[in-house]
């Protein structure tokens, strides 16, 4: 297989809290593509390698002010075979020490509650548009079918005339 490309982090891979911290993930083969990835995320990242000139080809993933920490990898790829990826660097725990100045997530990862705060919104706004729509919808029905149903009953007559 392909080199393993190697992860590291700068200002370095212990940051206080709300510090902004970048995953570099570097190798010598031209890979197109990086991909880091975190333990237990349910998410992988990807950006385009850049040519360094030191004969690298690097990656730089910005995550934003540092709220909690995480094991990290990093993988390359081709473009010509996106689905062949190297094996993964050596694995890199962040740590982030001190209490955030605020409580909200990194912008980079959002949360899980805000996600699903969002479907709930989505949910139930699509359930307001949907029942007062069907209950038109069921009204306008019952209308023409009665309509329908009383110049069936009395002959074209009857139809004409309402017409």
């Amino acid at each position: 297989l392909y080199e393993k490309p190697s992860l590291s982090a700068q200002p370095g891979p212990k940051v206080q809290a709300g510090e902004s911290v970048t995953l570099s993930c570097s190798s010598r083969s031209s890979y197109d593509m990086y991909h880091l990835s975190r333990e237990g995320g349910a998410h992988e990242r990807r950006l385009p390698a850049v040519r360094k000139v030191n004969r690298t080809f690097q990656a730089d993933f910005p995550l934003g002010p540092a709220t909690h920490g995480g094991t990290y990898r990093c993988f390359g790829s081709f473009r010509h075979s996106p689905y062949e990826w190297s094996d993964p660097s050596d694995p890199l725990l962040v740590s982030v020490t001190g209490n955030p100045s605020s409580s909200w997530p990194s912008p980079t990862e959002p949360s899980s509650k805000s996600g699903n705060l969002r479907h709930l919104h989505i949910l139930i706004g699509t359930s307001v548009v949907k029942i007062p729509f069907t209950i038109l919808l069921f009204f306008l029905l019952h209308r023409w079918c009665s309509n329908k149903k009383k110049c069936c009953c009395n002959g074209p007559r009857a139809c004409r005339e309402q017409k």
